[in-house]
């Protein structure tokens, strides 16, 4: 059985609302290489608000916790899988985990990872 190809990212908006600060990319490394730079002058721990959005326009959104510690941050994609693997756990066992929401503000789960490509960076 032929596998079926998934839709990527096509692009990926990062927000600081604190610092008013947004940026826009086309690849979840390039995102990941902002979000490492605002962790290294991060002097309090923020929540960066990101979006992603697909080649077929649906998208997700959460909050990304930049942390003052910024050796174990997890890649913005490696958080994402976390947070869609979490959600089918209590809220007390996924504290530190975001929610994510889809364009219309409901909930994604780990399903959307059987249509959708979130790469590996």
């Amino acid at each position: 059985m032929a596998e079926i190809e998934k839709t990527g990212v096509a692009r990926i908006r990062l927000r600081q609302p604190e610092r008013g600060t947004t940026a826009m990319f086309c690849s979840l490394l390039e995102a990941d290489r902002m979000l490492a730079a605002w962790n290294a002058v991060a002097e309090v721990p923020v929540q960066c608000e990101f979006a992603l959005v697909f080649t077929d326009g649906e998208s997700i959104a959460g909050r990304y916790p930049l942390w003052r510690d910024g050796h174990n941050r997890p890649a913005l994609c490696t958080f994402i899988r976390s947070c869609l693997r979490c959600d089918g756990m209590k809220r007390s066992k996924r504290r530190d985990a975001a929610r994510l929401i889809d364009q219309h503000g409901n909930a994604v789960d780990v399903s959307i990872l059987a249509r959708y490509d979130i790469e590996r960076v």
